[in-house]
């Protein structure tokens, strides 16, 4: 059998085309069932009080960034006392 440039006819790159398409329908089909199984067993989303609190407490139990203070006397979040001195301005 010969390819296209090689003096031959479409019919090699026509069943190279029909293996593609076959491909792209059977992979498809896969993502869809899977993609279905996926919603009405776990869902797609978590709760939105969980996505307010934080996916990582909900999820995994701790969270990602705990910036705690290192002097351990505040127990705040190094994170919540910068935003509070930022909110105050420069000349605080």
């Amino acid at each position: 059998m010969n390819g296209l440039f090689y003096g031959g006819d479409l019919t090699l790159l026509g069943h190279q085309a029909m293996g593609v398409l076959f491909t792209l329908v059977v992979s498809g089909v896969v993502a869809l069932v899977v993609g279905l199984a996926i919603k009405y067993t776990i869902g797609w989303r978590i709760p939105e009080e969980d996505e307010v609190d934080g996916i990582d407490f909900a999820q995994h139990g701790e969270t990602a960034y705990d910036f705690v203070s290192l002097s351990g006397s505040s127990g705040v979040p190094s994170a919540v006392v910068q935003a509070s001195s930022e909110s105050r301005g420069v000349n605080a």
